[in-house]
């Protein structure tokens, strides 16, 4: 008999309900990350964040207009899988502060 799925394709039993939004219970290993952003529960995810942002940059207020927005992970979605889709994880940030926050992260490692 064949394995049920959700309409996602994952086994049943994969995802949890969390604040708001389904949260998946196994980690993701980092080569299916760029697969994991594509899911229709990470995209609900993004345009949560950005709605409760009002669409405008957290750090340096650009708005969407005038920059590309991106959602950042405030606790790492690699070191923190269960809290990838808690919105209150998430923050909008435009491109230019979204990569000036990952240098910070980086330096601040090391």
């Amino acid at each position: 008999m064949a394995e049920m799925t959700d309409p996602f394709g994952m086994p049943l039993g994969y995802w949890q309900k969390g604040i708001g939004l389904d949260v998946p219970t196994v980690p993701i290993p980092r080569a299916e990350s760029e697969l994991a952003r594509k899911t229709y529960a990470y995209q609900v995810w993004r345009k949560a964040v950005l709605k409760r942002d009002g669409y405008v940059c957290r750090e340096c207020g650009e708005d969407d207009e005038r920059a590309f927005l991106h959602t950042h992970h405030i606790m790492p979605w690699a070191e923190f899988p269960e809290l990838r889709l808690n919105l209150d994880n998430g923050i909008t940030l435009c491109q230019g502060c979204h990569h000036r926050t990952h240098k910070e992260m980086r330096l601040d490692a090391q």
